[in-house]
């Protein structure tokens, strides 16, 4: 798989697109993609999504001290 493809599926993914509709589109494309390469794509791209929320919390933390703890509060408190 190309890196562009890898790119649009991701997107597709970050969009919330059904995983058995990217597998006929890109069946219909010529190329094969199994549900379970669907699976894991979604699941490195949560890890990642993870990881950034984890650092921007503990950066915060550092910056504004524990009182910033509740992720909520820092939402309500960036948007004031």
């Amino acid at each position: 798989m190309s890196k562009e493809d890898l790119n649009q599926i991701q997107q597709l993914l970050k969009l919330g697109a059904n995983k058995k509709l990217i597998a006929e589109k890109w069946k219909k494309k010529g190329k094969f993609i199994s549900l379970k390469d669907l699976h894991n794509i979604q699941q490195r791209l949560k890890e990642i999504q993870d990881d950034d929320l984890s650092t921007i919390e503990r950066l915060l933390q550092e910056k504004y001290g524990k009182q910033y703890i509740n992720p909520l509060n820092l939402l309500v408190n960036a948007i004031i």
